[in-house]
C-alpha cells in the first residue's frame, strides 16, 4: 500500500512487515510477528498523513504501528 506525501509503501511478507520509503530509496523492517504467526493484511489509517499502519495477523489480532517513530 502506497500512502500520501510521505511516499511510503507497506509490504507484508510472511511474518514481517516492511516499509519502503520512495523518497529515501530505503527499506526498513517495521515488525516481525515471530515464527508462529503471519501477517495477513496491512492498511494505512489516513491516506493523507500515512502515520499509522494497521497490521492484521493470522491469529485474528490487529496491531497499530506508528511508522514515523
Amino acid at each position: 500500500l502506497l500512502t500520501g506525501p510521505n511516499l511510503l509503501i507497506a509490504v507484508a511478507l510472511g511474518t514481517s512487515v516492511y516499509i519502503w520509503n520512495a523518497s529515501k530509496a530505503s527499506v526498513t523492517e517495521l515488525a516481525n510477528m515471530g515464527d508462529l504467526n503471519q501477517v495477513t493484511s496491512v492498511a494505512w489509517s489516513d491516506i493523507n498523513r500515512g502515520n499509522y499502519l494497521s497490521v492484521g495477523t493470522l491469529d485474528g489480532k490487529v496491531q497499530i504501528w506508528d511508522v514515523q517513530h
